[in-house]
């Protein structure tokens, strides 16, 4: 079963190898690569990717050291072999179900459209193929979800017997609580200054003059002082790749994102850093090498930016 091949084919890097099968099994830090912002940005913490034969799975560090073994061979070949029913079911579905309607219909249509006693049922028939289709198709997705939801719980039934009841149930806290703290940014909030206002007495106690001598007051010289420009803060959307930018623009509704250059799309998005998203923010941290990046809230994410 092929999935994400493009993905499949720009990995490179693996941190373990696992032959599983006769297939194998890759596993890649999603940290070394430009698919953070995109998956873990979004809570998708791995990511499987297929040329037909072998696999990969695209992981971000912290999620597969917490969660290791979740991603042993052994559990591995679960989800592989679910994978390969997934398939099956769709084939099965599209050779004796859609394709078989599609060519019947398409017979009907070639008829009604050469033979001249049928040309007046032509567009009739025309709106009936369509609307049968229509109705094929959204009962082959249904069935399929089902299916797939079905494989995918005797997956999930079957992994807790490999792992056991009680590592999977701490598993499964351990990978809701790093969902929690990965997207936990909650930013230090300074109490506000109080200030005190020191009022200064001063008792003067001068014996009275013989003789009032009145001065008049000598002006100080005007100094002029120079206005220094405070120099803004570049964000730095120049070291992010084109993909990564109009993922970015995707997010925020940007129009005609797919269509705007690198210098188009990096003036659609916001130039101050308080503004960006935390995904937004990781791809610059990533970008710009900063070790830990990952697991960095909001405002740490900011301050290392800046230094």
């Amino acid at each position: 079963m092929k999935m994400n091949v493009k993905m499949f084919n720009s990995l490179q890097n693996p941190i373990d190898v696992q032959e599983i099968d006769g297939k194998n099994v890759e596993i890649h830090y999603m940290n070394d690569t430009n698919y953070l912002a995109r998956y873990a940005g979004q809570g998708q913490f791995s990511v499987w990717s297929s040329d037909g034969k072998d696999y990969k799975l695209l992981i971000e560090r912290g999620y597969y050291e917490e969660l290791k073994p979740l991603f042993s061979a052994e559990v591995n070949n679960v989800w592989l072999k679910l994978y390969t029913a997934v398939d099956k079911v769709r084939k099965g579905m599209l050779f004796k179900v859609v394709l078989p309607i599609l060519a019947f219909f398409l017979a009907v249509i070639i008829v009604t459209a050469s033979v001249e006693m049928f040309k007046k049922y032509q567009t009739v028939v025309l709106i009936v193929s369509l609307v049968v289709v229509l109705l094929v198709n959204i009962v082959q997705s249904s069935f399929i979800r089902k299916k797939i939801d079905q494989e995918r719980d005797k997956s999930v039934q079957e992994i807790q017997l490999i792992l056991g009841a009680d590592v999977f149930e701490e598993l499964i806290f351990k990978q809701r609580k790093y969902h929690e703290q990965y997207f936990k940014f909650e930013d230090p909030v300074e109490e506000p200054l109080k200030e005190e206002v020191l009022e200064a007495e001063v008792k003067a106690v001068a014996e009275e003059p013989e003789m009032e001598v009145e001065l008049e007051p000598v002006p100080e010289p005007e100094v002029e002082v120079p206005v220094v420009k405070e120099v803004p803060f570049v964000v730095g959307f120049e070291l992010l790749t084109v993909d990564e930018l109009r993922t970015f623009a995707k997010e925020r509704n940007v129009a005609n994102f797919s269509t705007l250059r690198k210098q188009e799309l990096i003036e659609s998005l916001p130039k101050q850093l308080n503004d960006l998203k935390v995904s937004e923010l990781r791809a610059l941290a990533r970008a710009k090498e900063i070790p830990n990046f990952s697991q960095m809230r909001k405002q740490e994410l900011i301050d290392a930016i800046k230094n």
